[in-house]
């Protein structure tokens, strides 16, 4: 406000500290910026704040499922009134094109590391739990086993292997690595931030394009602006659309010093078919004709 000589105004900024807000609302209006990140909870917690509020109210989200959709309706009566896709964004040169290539592997089914005494294989492991699900009519055990499902697939020897191979491929480029927990992201052997790695200056410096590789987890999926990065490996992808759209649109930005750019997304998957649905769900944003699957 002091840079472009605007008056003060009655401007406060908040999210996860809805339930401090003061009733009754005086604002003109209020911005929800990224509202599918808004659980369940804090949406209860701002109805209740939002009652009798007689102002505007928007919302902002470059990524919005069905779901997340009614649910932002039924509890803020929040309503879509204007609709801008990736596919548009990047035909009006908004964001960049982009390529993906996603690389299935098999699960190792030499390292035995898995179940009581690390008798098992990622490989066999997996097919153990699969195989209960399948077997089981309870809901919660079915849910129960695609949780150890996922934790397998985000502690995948194979996909942490070919993740490497990656790298080293392309060790000249600049690399940012989203994994789906710490420790892979630590045993790739190059930078690291996240939730038990806060360096802020290792996060600053490879932001503003210092710095040739960088893992991490979630903590810069949303929000973030890297510069320049046209190149991304992706180890684990949820089936979230939200959650895998904001990943991948870290690689999207425009950059002026390279207005032909277009950017090239490796994605690790398991070849079992619970991870590659998964996968297909979480991509379900953005044009299948620049997906291409590899062995």
């Amino acid at each position: 406000m002091r840079k472009f000589k605007i008056q003060p105004l009655n401007i406060k900024v908040t999210f996860s500290s809805i339930k401090k807000l003061d009733r009754p609302l005086n604002f003109e209006l209020i911005v929800i910026d990224e509202p599918h990140e808004l659980s369940l909870n804090q949406q209860v917690i701002l109805k209740e704040k939002l009652n009798g509020y007689k102002g505007y109210i928007l919302g902002l989200t470059g990524t919005l499922t069905n779901k997340t959709k009614n649910e932002l309706y039924d509890n803020l009566k929040l309503d879509t009134c204007y609709t801008y896709d990736i596919i548009q964004g990047v035909e009006d040169r908004i964001i960049t094109d982009y390529q993906m290539f996603i690389h299935t592997v098999p699960l190792d089914n030499k390292i035995k590391k898995w179940g009581r005494k690390s008798a098992y294989t990622e490989k066999k492991w997996f097919d153990n739990v699969n195989k209960i699900k399948q077997n089981s009519n309870n809901p919660a055990t079915k849910h129960f086993m695609n949780l150890k499902m996922i934790n397998i697939i985000q502690n995948s020897l194979s996909k942490l292997n070919r993740t490497k191979e990656l790298i080293n491929m392309y060790s000249k480029d600049r690399l940012l690595i989203f994994c789906g927990v710490t420790k892979i992201a630590d045993d790739l052997g190059i930078p690291v931030y996240h939730s038990k790695a806060r360096e802020k200056d290792i996060f600053h410096s490879f932001c503003s394009g210092e710095g040739k590789h960088l893992a991490t987890i979630k903590m810069m999926q949303a929000g973030i602006t890297i510069n320049p990065i046209n190149k991304g490996i992706i180890n684990y992808m949820s089936g979230n659309p939200e959650d895998s759209t904001q990943k991948i649109c870290r690689f999207l930005g425009f950059e002026y010093s390279n207005p032909q750019k277009k950017a090239e997304i490796h994605i690790i998957s398991s070849n079992e078919e619970f991870e590659i649905s998964r996968l297909r769900t979480g991509l379900s944003f953005f044009d299948y004709s620049k997906i291409r699957f590899l062995n």
